[in-house]
């Protein structure tokens, strides 16, 4: 199947550039879409009779004066606005007065003023049309390596970088904000603590760190559940440092009810100054949950490698929370599954007793 589209504005990005540059290279929508197998470029719109007359000798097809005539005459699956900025808003409003394509794809910035952009967003859920900002350098194969070896750590966090743009802030400028922008960071993350609340089991550092680095952002939070000497301290702790409620304190809970926390959080948190065996630890990577823990000997005799989660010093607890968020994506469930099963399970601890039975009888 093919998708018939439109372009409004032919102007530099419209189709200008590739006037200009290598003919083995694409820079504007026209070359893209015109070459693309799914894509049927059917028709152009721009007030210059000279830029239509170009469009139509190099793409052999028709084209428009204004955006009503191309509407009606061809109907688009997707409507490109490649127009001046300030004119995105009125456009995209004569498009759907005209007609509903299945998408638009519009040149970025969205808009100057932010209410003119918060209405062309509702204006295409409103008629079911959706609404695409050309922010290409997502789909760049560079950008995409970089992402990939920042997911991989062979590029390491935080990184600091210098940006050099021309045409403005919020023009070209945007595209690296919007690089920035990680969709991913904006899905609720659940942090996990399970244990007796004492002095050892240290939640209270965890709640502090968990704030000092995630407070206010309500897509981050922490659950602790427990009972122990300590509780009074910890629950005064977030009355007085948790104004948003991004913090849980819960009872100690049930068997079935460990199993339903760790399977409705993101990572489990082990902030222990000594930790001895974990059953915790194997409970959340047997569901597929990674752990950020506090080094000490059990949690570093379970967690043998970067695949499992992350091991840390004490004061490292916060870096290594906000790490686990960037890195959500790289740890595979069943990988984690498998590693229980092929070091902890049942049969496995049964079959090594009896080797070492075997070994000391003969």
């Amino acid at each position: 199947m093919t998708y018939k589209c439109i372009i409004i504005g032919l102007g530099q990005i419209g189709m200008g550039y590739d006037l200009e540059h290598e003919k083995d290279k694409v820079y504007t929508h026209a070359k893209a879409f015109s070459e693309s197998p799914d894509f049927d470029l059917i028709g152009g719109v721009d007030l210059s009779k000279t830029k239509r007359d170009l469009f139509s000798q190099k793409y052999k097809v028709n084209t428009y004066l204004d955006i009503e005539s191309a509407i009606k005459v061809k109907r688009a699956d997707l409507i490109i606005i490649a127009s001046p900025t300030e004119k995105h808003y009125s456009i995209l409003k004569q498009i759907l007065n005209c007609s509903l394509p299945k998408a638009v794809l519009c040149e970025k910035p969205l808009a100057f003023d932010i209410h003119d952009a918060e209405e062309m967003v509702n204006l295409c859920k409103k008629y079911g049309v959706k609404l695409f900002v050309n922010y290409m350098r997502r789909s760049d194969p560079g950008v995409i390596e970089i992402k990939k070896r920042i997911k991989s750590r062979k590029i390491l966090t935080p990184i600091k970088g210098v940006v050099w743009y021309s045409k403005g802030f919020i023009h070209n400028g945007s595209h690296f904000f919007n690089l920035l922008d990680k969709q991913e960071s904006n899905k609720l993350f659940n942090f996990l603590n399970i244990g007796h609340l004492n002095a050892n089991k240290n939640q209270i550092y965890l709640v502090k760190s968990f704030l000092d680095n995630f407070k206010g952002d309500l897509n981050r939070k922490l659950t602790v559940a427990g009972y122990g000497p300590q509780k009074g301290k910890i629950q005064d702790y977030i009355k007085k440092n948790d104004p948003h409620n991004q913090v849980n304190l819960l009872k100690a809970p049930s068997r079935k009810k460990v199993r339903q926390l760790i399977h409705q959080s993101n990572c489990l948190v082990v902030s222990s100054f000594i930790e001895t065996f974990s059953v915790v630890i194997i409970e959340s990577l047997s569901c597929g949950v990674p752990v950020v823990s506090v080094k000490s000997s059990g949690p570093s005799s379970i967690i043998t490698n970067d695949d499992y989660g992350i091991l840390c010093d004490i004061d490292q607890l916060g870096d290594s929370l906000k790490e686990v968020v960037v890195r959500k994506d790289s740890f595979q469930k069943e990988k984690l599954r498998n590693y229980v099963m092929n070091t902890y399970s049942e049969k496995v601890i049964s079959q090594s007793l009896q080797s070492i039975y075997t070994s000391v009888c003969n």
